[in-house]
């Protein structure tokens, strides 16, 4: 309690201790569950890269801490500033180990280290670093998941999820995803200094080819400090390109509203091929048959984001990888120019 009402903290790898519940078997747990089937505590200090990170996350919650007089609520407020430490972690389905990607401030911005432990029944666990320390993504990660052939990937708080290689620790092929980010920032419980709501809430959204125009139709069920919209597209619900030069403007001329307004933006289906460099021949089979591979994404909101290729596919969200399919979003920009996006929709040939 000295560290709280008075004294200056100096916490090290010394001072923390971390354990690992196991439960076998969650579907039996009640509102009050049982001991765990087994627990150990991790070693944080025998690995030196591990004592390294575990350290320098350490030294920002040393450095942020309000070291003044004040309630304990200004206390835990002081550390809202910190980032780092892990969010999330999966068993390797291949061999049985538990991986995690750990964050934490270096000199130059927020670095990142792959680590993997054994899973005893007892006793310690040896935290080892996989690889080097990376500088990319410079965000933290917020999810973790194997697929079924042990295939690793992360999901960042920038909204960019890659492919972990569990020899060299480096994330590869980082690529953005169809979650809504605020400010850059994914937007969930760990998201951090959000100023304030959003300049736009969507309503419904639909995306529709009719005689060659592609009609995207949205409402906004608020508004305020909103200046304009343009509309993004893609042919893999991956790598969007906008199509519109010309802004689509607010109808929300006194800056607020609390009511729906509505909105249309039409173009034709030919300028929206060229942007994406899809022949007119793949437009044309906009009846979304034959064969579709789906990356999957299963995201639990439960204080971290777990990302997963083996999961429940989402029927409208889901991002197709084939080349027969249109998809749609919508960029909202605030008078400042922040930028924010409206969910991925899948645009259906009438």
């Amino acid at each position: 309690m000295i560290y709280l009402f008075g004294g200056k903290l100096n916490l090290t790898t010394d001072d923390v201790k971390i354990y690992i519940a196991q439960i076998n078997n969650i579907s039996s747990l009640t509102s009050t569950p049982s001991n765990p089937s087994s627990y150990y505590e991790l070693d944080l200090l025998t690995d030196l890269k591990v004592k390294t990170a575990i350290n320098g996350f350490l030294k920002s919650i040393n450095d942020n801490f309000n070291n003044n007089s004040g309630s304990f609520n200004d206390k835990i407020a002081s550390l809202a500033n910190v980032k780092g430490g892990f969010q999330d972690m999966d068993v390797n389905p291949t061999n049985g180990k538990l991986y995690s990607y750990f964050n934490y401030p270096g000199s130059s911005g927020l670095l990142g280290l792959t680590i993997m432990l054994n899973a005893p029944s007892a006793g310690k666990s040896v935290v080892n670093a996989v690889g080097n320390v990376n500088t990319t993504p410079s965000t933290e990660n917020v999810g973790l998941a194997f697929d079924n052939t042990g295939n690793f990937y992360g999901l960042f708080a920038s909204g960019q999820y890659g492919k972990i290689n569990l020899t060299t620790g480096v994330v590869d092929n980082l690529t953005g995803s169809n979650i809504p980010t605020v400010g850059g920032v994914l937007s969930a419980d760990y998201a951090r200094g959000i100023p304030s709501p959003l300049s736009a809430k969507f309503g419904e959204i639909s995306a529709k080819i009719i005689n060659n125009q592609l009609v995207v139709s949205w409402n906004t069920l608020a508004e305020s400090n909103n200046s304009h919209f343009y509309v993004e597209v893609s042919k893999d619900g991956s790598n969007f390109k906008r199509i519109n030069r010309e802004i689509i403007q607010s109808k929300v001329t006194s800056g607020n509203s609390d009511s729906s307004v509505s909105y249309q933006f039409t173009i034709d289906i030919n300028s929206t091929a060229a942007v994406l460099g899809l022949s007119l021949l793949g437009l044309g089979i906009f009846g979304f048959s034959g064969n579709r591979r789906y990356l999957r994404f299963l995201i639990v909101l439960m204080g971290f984001f777990a990302l997963g290729f083996s999961a429940c596919s989402k029927s409208q969200d889901a991002i197709n990888s084939g080349t027969d399919s249109l998809f749609v979003k919508i960029a909202q920009v605030d008078n400042d120019g922040t930028v924010t996006y409206s969910k991925v929709i899948k645009a259906v040939k009438e």
